[in-house]
């Protein structure tokens, strides 16, 4: 039985596969004077399992990427990488408020790190950079990175290549299936609170789920005495909607549906109304955060970490980001024991709905100013990645130091917590 521990550290920059993204340059995604990636010198090769010769710094922008590089540590995961490809990361910082600012300011003014990640595959910025030239293409010869064109021949990955026939970005895919969303979009629950407040059994209909989410804020199962504790809060309105929608009104859900002999959008269709109601039933009486609609960043995440919040709309999983949050404000108490993702109720025509969505939700891009033989590197790094000694390496850290290997099995070995909680993969061993 393996026991998958998510790496925290530089291995988070791949940790939903690859992908990121750039821009900067002139003609139509190819670098002036320069062909493609997949002609680089063979000078600039090396023998399989040698390092490449000559060194590259490589930046890179990813949400949060500097809480992957901490300047007081020596990063184990990093010094593999590096030592391995003969590069170095520079970590380029964009946040979930600022990414889409950032990026855009960096493409105007030419100053795009050499890969940066970011969904803007189906926007009109997209578009003009690879009219204009800002961002290059990935070449057509993949035979060198084995495990990454394994990635851009997934049925769900051909979609992203233009009219050309050629992938300005590589896609990142968090799931190989459209049906692994289903657990990606969840409520997270304080079942602690439950216990708390004397209700055991989960809402089936909106009138209990009113009742249980009143009782986190009348009864105060945190203990904070403050009167500020929100019902409901999520990572933003839409999270909400989408999630409580598919027990009031899936068609909201569903980009197409067939009805009365037509098709037309979801949430065009007349079972709407009636979950509309319902979902201003619940905003009536007053257990969803109000700041919702305004919510930015990571605000309503942190709502919930930091016992404000008796429930959260959005994710399933537990992120590093947010296990630091949870650690911090309960030292003393195990996540999962608290916390439980609440399942949707049956619908009105009496049948239970998940999501299922594109496993795809946002990019990798390279801008024109990367040149071939750092294009060779880079995609070196993300075919390493993708490989199984790769995703060994993000998923588990170091062999004989972060965890040891019997046959199938693999046993976490890093020091662990009061909680039973390995340390993360980034600290100094």
């Amino acid at each position: 039985m393996k026991k998958a521990e998510k790496a925290s550290a530089i291995v988070m920059v791949f940790i939903f596969t690859i992908a990121m993204m750039a821009g900067c340059g002139t003609g139509k995604g190819e670098p002036a004077g320069t062909s493609t990636a997949a002609s680089t010198e063979a000078s600039n090769a090396a023998p399989a399992g040698e390092q490449p010769k000559d060194h590259y710094d490589i930046s890179i922008a990813l949400w949060d990427i500097e809480k992957s590089f901490p300047k007081d540590q020596q990063d184990k995961v990093a010094e593999t990488l590096s030592q391995k490809l003969n590069i170095t990361i520079k970590p380029v910082n964009i946040t979930w408020d600022d990414y889409t600012q950032k990026i855009q300011v960096w493409a105007a003014s030419q100053q795009l790190p050499d890969v940066f990640a970011i969904d803007a595959r189906k926007t009109q910025s997209y578009k003009t950079w690879v009219s204009q030239g800002l961002i290059r293409a990935v070449p057509d010869d993949l035979s060198k990175y084995p495990d990454l064109k394994d990635l851009l021949d997934m049925s769900a990955v051909q979609a992203y290549k233009d009219p050309d026939g050629k992938y300005y970005c590589i896609p990142r895919p968090a799931y190989q299936s459209p049906e692994n969303y289903s657990i990606e979009f969840g409520i997270k629950v304080r079942k602690d609170w439950m216990e708390s407040v004397g209700i055991a059994k989960d809402p089936e209909n909106t009138d209990e789920f009113i009742a249980l989410l009143k009782a986190f804020i009348e009864k105060d199962p945190g203990g904070n005495g403050s009167n500020n504790t929100v019902g409901i809060t999520a990572w933003s309105s839409y999270w909400f909607v989408s999630e409580i929608g598919f027990s009031l009104m899936p068609e909201i859900n569903t980009q197409w549906i067939k009805e009365d002999g037509k098709w037309i959008p979801g949430e065009f269709s007349k079972n709407i109304l009636p979950g509309l109601k319902e979902l201003k039933k619940i905003w009536d009486s007053g257990v969803i955060d109000r700041d919702m609609a305004t919510l930015k960043g990571t605000e309503g995440e942190d709502k919930f970490f930091t016992g404000k919040a008796g429930m959260l709309a959005h994710n399933t999983y537990l992120t590093p980001q947010e296990d630091e949050k949870w650690r911090k404000s309960y030292p003393d108490k195990k996540y999962s024991d608290c916390v439980k993702i609440l399942l949707p109720w049956k619908a009105p025509d009496g049948n239970n709905y998940r999501f299922e969505g594109d496993p795809i939700w946002s990019e990798s891009y390279f801008p024109t100013s990367v040149d071939d033989k750092k294009m060779d590197r880079i995609l070196m790094l993300y075919d390493y990645m993708l490989s199984p000694e790769g995703m060994e390496l993000y998923h588990y850290g170091i062999e004989g130091v972060d965890y040891k290997k019997e046959g199938d099995n693999i046993t976490v070995t890093r020091p662990k917590d009061a909680n039973g909680v390995p340390a993360k993969i980034n600290t100094i061993v």
